[in-house]
């Protein structure tokens, strides 16, 4: 018969199925389907003959790598059993209190093994069955056990999402190696934690972090420094001026009344701008958070207007 698109295609009586004469090529004769003890084979949606096996049994194949040729009987095992999974491969499910693991290093798990005791602690099983060990309260994964971890002043261990301890260290104080040490007073700044518990020095408005310490912005003729969302020093200059090796240089071309410049950014909060506005603050006309950053600059008139966050509508 002829297939959709105008070609023929092979259809084989009930009890055959269509194959070819050569390796590759398309189905051009019908050759009766074969038996096979404990199942039989069915033909796909495409015609092509799939082996099913009875209850009991499983496919499996005579060559290491080949498809499935006959039907042998599921195994037993103690302490568990085998099911079948969607493509009729055989999966060992092993009873409570035993796991599943291989004879062979690399090979599929083929006995159920008893679930090993911990003190202070268990393994439970995780979604693919393999053990996965949970320590109690106060108590953390070293290895194969438990432990608990050592005091530490100016600190605390917490656990990571794996059970293991990471050292926390309170507020003005930063993790050296695993000590919790002091962190530096700083003129015209303070210290934070980042997102990740990191400590990270914020400065005030008209000061920006150089070399670990809150350094003013530096003053030049015909223009005003201010910093960009991540903090950096930033150059604005007045009209007739463009930014040149750190200063404000003359230029003849015409003048063009400089663009907002506006970053969509996350910075590290209390991150405030120059007149006083902050990452996050709640606007009192929106409703929403402010959290794009317009830096500083001048207008037509040479008059200044200082760098401000604010909402994205």
């Amino acid at each position: 018969m002829k297939d959709i698109i105008g070609q023929l295609q092979l259809v084989c009586d009930n009890g055959f199925y269509g194959t070819s004469t050569t390796a590759y090529g398309q189905a051009d004769h019908c050759s009766a389907i074969p038996s096979v003890a404990h199942g039989h084979y069915a033909k796909d949606i495409i015609g092509q003959l799939e082996l099913v096996c009875d209850p009991g049994y499983y496919g499996a194949s005579t060559a290491a790598y080949g498809r499935a040729d006959h039907c042998a009987p599921i195994p037993n095992t103690s302490h568990g059993h085998y099911v079948k999974d969607i493509i009729g491969e055989l999966q060992l499910v092993c009873d409570n209190g035993y796991y599943a693991k291989s004879t062979l290093a690399y090979g599929q798990p083929n006995r159920c093994s008893s679930i090993p005791a911990v003190a202070h602690g268990h393994y439970a099983k995780d979604i693919i069955g393999q053990l996965e060990l949970v320590c109690g309260s106060g108590w953390f994964v070293t290895g194969a056990g438990c432990s608990r971890p050592p005091a530490r002043r100016n600190g605390h261990y917490a656990k990571d999402i794996f059970g293991e301890a990471i050292l926390v260290c309170d507020q003005g104080f930063a993790d050296d190696f695993g000590v919790c040490r002091a962190l530096p007073r700083v003129s015209n700044g303070y210290y934070i934690r980042n997102i990740v518990g990191q400590s990270v020095l914020v400065c005030a408005p008209r000061y920006y972090v150089s070399g670990g310490w809150c350094t003013s912005l530096p003053a030049t003729p015909h223009g005003r420094y201010t910093k960009t969302a991540v903090g950096s020093p930033y150059l604005v200059c007045a009209p007739g001026y463009s930014p040149s090796a750190g200063r404000c240089a003359h230029t003849q071309a015409a003048w063009q009344p400089p663009a907002v410049v506006a970053y969509p950014s996350t910075p590290l909060p209390p991150s405030c701008s120059e007149t006083g506005s902050c990452y996050g603050d709640i606007s009192s006309i929106t409703g929403l958070p402010k959290t794009i950053y317009v830096h500083g600059y001048f207008r037509s008139n040479a008059t200044y207007v200082g760098s401000y966050y604010r909402t994205h509508r």
